[in-house]
């Protein structure tokens, strides 16, 4: 099978049942970020993918990227320096959820969130 075929499997990553096992047992916090002009992680297929998480603290955010002041994010965009003042501060709020400053999650990810 090529990588594309593989990829493209809704449980293309946990076609190993001793992988899936491994995910379904990890129990620290996993933030799972999602962005609606993103061509390849669809919202299903993150969806699908985060719900592995089962003993896991999950925080699901799927977010359109004009509702953050962005154009355009994509499936990589998000690492782009261009975008460190409107996404990048919705992951530094998850991991540093005492700081001063930014409260990106509370006015984006509410509405967002997924229950476990």
């Amino acid at each position: 099978m090529n990588w594309r075929d593989w990829a493209l499997q809704s449980d293309y990553i946990l076609t190993d049942e001793s992988r899936k096992k491994v995910y379904q047992q990890f129990n620290r916090p996993v933030m799972s970020l999602g962005f609606s002009d993103d061509e390849l992680g669809t919202k299903e297929q993150m969806e699908s993918f985060a719900n592995n998480f089962r003993s896991a603290d999950l925080k699901k955010l799927y977010i359109d990227p004009k509702e953050i002041g962005d154009e355009k994010i994509g499936h990589l965009g998000f690492f782009y320096q261009k975008h460190k003042l409107t996404a990048w501060p919705i992951v530094g709020d998850y991991l540093f959820p005492n700081r001063d400053g930014h409260q990106h999650l509370q006015s984006i990810g509410e509405k967002n969130d997924s229950p476990k």
